[in-house]
């Protein structure tokens, strides 16, 4: 490969094997299991490349194009479905130096960053100013915006603020045909691709500026959470809040096994003698996993007999005035439904430590074990036979809990979490038959 035109374009790239390694994988839970069982790895890259700015992206992909190279986007790394994987001979564009914050423009609300940014230093920055893009996702520490676009993000608080696409007003891409501006910055007369673009997963080009929406800080934060006697009855609930207009900014929903062992019912507090012994001893560790890992469907009967109710997590923000309103009328609606008032404290719980599951699973593949997640949606009407559906395909050979957000006046989004024990054959047998459980149900899949 010739590379001067790349240094010409003061683009400072890498052959160090160490530089290669770091841009090859993402966080695919399939590509972890892969290293941890049989040391194998995903094609390294031939090049990396770090560009400053838009004009640098270009030179690369005109020098891509010359070379017949392929190029991969990378930009933190976080994703979990193997898109910024390694490809054999590519270029892997990382962008994690296009970090800056170009304008921001609070007549418009609007902010105009470059791709690399960090999701968290975005939203840190924002904040000094009274603002924010109030898009936040469980990975927003380690990933970014480019990545947002690439991927049409949806964050936490999607039922108030919508998903990415939702705050994407306008975006530039670099393409190996030239550059492409689209949204609110399509030239006239050419057509708007920013539908296209976003969501492209880097296979149409790559994300060198993109203008955000941006809102207020609120002053105001009203939070409550609450046991329901059952998920009929909770989902009932969300459906109810959603549709009376009310839009939470947090409402989310803890089946009742998630609610027992993962959802936030108590406050933070140091660990005990077994997490420190268990922490301590991977072999401990490892036995003690083993064990409900070879009996998963034994264990999810179990968990079927613990009980039905199951913790719900309400959220506004706004004015005081506001939220306080609004607060009442979920109040009345969950009331009539049976619920048990467990105060705000969970819900605070649960805003504090909502980014900690990132960070939760390296363990249990150290263990030997697999952890994944499987997002699914329906409509309201649609979602018991989805959740059931999923839940008993999952349960063939993964542990299963399940939580309810992102939801909205049609439907809601489950997010299932498994864990199993296994090699590739049974990780890709899990989500094989999970995924045909979801079609079957009249799923979506993320």
């Amino acid at each position: 490969m010739n590379l001067t035109p790349l240094g010409l374009a003061g683009l400072r790239t890498s052959v160090d094997p160490l530089d290669l390694d770091a841009a090859r994988r993402d966080l695919w839970p399939r590509t972890t299991l892969d290293k941890r069982k049989a040391r194998r790895e995903p094609p390294r890259p031939a090049l990396v490349a770090w560009p400053e700015t838009r004009d640098q992206v270009d030179a690369a992909l005109t020098w891509a194009v010359s070379e017949g190279v392929p190029v991969v986007p990378w930009g933190a790394g976080s994703g979990v479905c193997g898109g910024s994987m390694g490809r054999e001979d590519s270029l892997a564009l990382d962008l994690k130096r296009m970090n800056r914050i170009l304008g921001v423009d609070t007549a418009s609300r609007t902010v105009w960053v470059q791709p690399g940014i960090l999701g968290q230093h975005l939203e840190d920055q924002l904040g000094k100013q009274g603002w924010r893009t109030a898009h936040s996702p469980s990975s927003i520490m380690c990933s970014t915006a480019g990545g947002y676009a690439a991927a049409r993000s949806a964050g936490q608080f999607s039922s108030r603020y919508g998903v990415f696409t939702d705050m994407l007003l306008a975006a530039r891409m670099a393409t190996p045909e030239g550059p492409r501006w689209m949204g609110s910055w399509t030239p006239e007369g050419e057509p708007d691709l920013l539908p296209l673009a976003c969501g492209s997963e880097g296979t149409l080009g790559v994300f060198t500026d993109l203008l955000i929406r941006i809102t207020p800080v609120p002053s105001h934060r009203w939070f409550r959470a609450c046991t329901l006697p059952d998920l009929p009855s909770a989902w009932t609930a969300m459906r109810t809040i959603m549709q009376a207009g009310l839009y939470p900014f947090a409402l989310r929903l803890y089946d009742p096994l998630d609610t027992r062992i993962g959802g936030p019912t108590h406050k933070a507090e140091s660990p005990g003698w077994w997490a420190t012994q268990l922490a301590g001893s991977p072999r401990l560790r490892q036995q003690l996993l083993s064990l409900p890992l070879a009996l998963p469907g034994l264990v999810n009967r179990i968990a079927d007999n613990i009980g039905d109710r199951t913790l719900l997590i309400v959220g506004f923000e706004g004015s005081e005035e506001s939220t306080q309103a609004d607060g009442a009328e979920a109040m009345a609606i969950l009331d009539k439904l049976g619920s048990d008032d467990l105060g705000p404290g969970p819900a605070e719980t649960w805003f504090s430590h909502r980014h900690s599951v990132s960070y939760k699973l390296a363990p249990i593949f150290q263990s030997g074990a697999f952890a994944d997640t499987m997002e699914v949606a329906t409509t309201w009407s649609r979602l018991p036979h989805l959740h059931t559906a999923v839940r008993k395909a999952l349960g063939r050979h993964a542990i299963v809990m399940a939580h309810f957000s992102h939801a909205y006046p049609e439907g809601c989004s489950i997010y299932f979490s498994f864990v199993g024990s296994g090699d590739l054959h049974t990780y890709d047998a899990t989500w094989k038959a999970a995924l045909a459980a979801a079609v079957e149900a009249g799923g979506t899949v993320t």
